[in-house]
């Protein structure tokens, strides 16, 4: 799907094929993902939006997709809306840090996630107290270093 960003026939074609793929299997949730990917950037938010919803209906538990969700809502202008799914995905990921060792390879990802996650709930303090423990631990993280540095608004504009 990265092609896809550059080349206005490859996204055309991406969307075709992600949309023969959803016809052949309704319960392939990441096409949905993928297809609501392809028309945010296109900004054609509404059906992002509407293939984000159904990627959650397949995918009640995930909290990248709620995230996303709750972001694509604040895009279309439904902030109070977008506070529940980040509520419920923050809740999710801090579940599964529960669960999750310390040196377990997902932890870390997790812990950014959960990061974002307050930060889209405004608690900006609590997110840099746990990226600047990740960073401690480990420096050249990507992730932890691009969230430490982005505010709310910054994450917004990712999805854009």
């Amino acid at each position: 799907m990265a092609m896809a960003n550059r080349d206005p026939q490859k996204l055309d074609s991406a969307i075709i094929l992600l949309k023969e793929a959803i016809a052949i299997d309704p319960a392939y949730a990441l096409a949905y993902s993928q297809l609501a990917g392809l028309y945010r950037r296109q900004k054609t938010y509404t059906k992002a939006l509407t293939l984000m919803k159904q990627f959650i209906e397949l995918e009640p538990k995930n909290p990248e997709g709620l995230a996303g969700y709750g972001m694509m809502l604040e895009v279309c202008k439904k902030t109070k809306e977008a506070y529940k799914y980040y509520q419920i995905a923050a809740n999710l990921n801090i579940e599964k840090l529960k669960h999750i060792p310390v040196y377990d390879k997902q932890y870390l990802p997790l812990q950014v996630n959960y990061a974002c996650n307050l930060i889209m709930l405004n608690k900006q303090a609590e997110a840099n107290k746990i990226i600047t423990a990740a960073l401690r631990d480990h420096p050249d993280y990507y992730p932890a270093q691009f969230v430490k540095n982005s505010s709310r608004a910054e994450l917004l504009e990712t999805i854009k």
